[in-house]
């Protein structure tokens, strides 16, 4: 399992999730930051869930699309 975890540096939070889930059998994880000075900024190829900007917020459609992406990558299905 792929895991992105993101806060403004990637100095403390995310580099630390990344370091201990990389520990973990199975998991691969990064850490990005939003802020441009980061060793590894948040950008597109990091976010793999292929989603385009087209919905509105709680869109029926798009609730229905994370639960199915999400889910597969959860190894579990949520309910539609």
């Amino acid at each position: 399992m792929n895991l992105l975890f993101v806060c403004t540096a990637n100095k403390l939070r995310s580099a630390t999730a990344e370091t201990i889930f990389n520990q973990v059998e199975g998991i691969e994880a990064i850490g990005a930051g939003t802020n441009k000075t980061a060793p590894t900024t948040l950008s597109n190829d990091l976010i793999v869930l292929d989603i385009p900007d087209d919905y509105d917020y709680m869109d029926e459609k798009l609730i229905i699309l994370l639960k199915r992406k999400i889910g597969d990558l959860l190894g579990a299905r949520f309910l539609e």
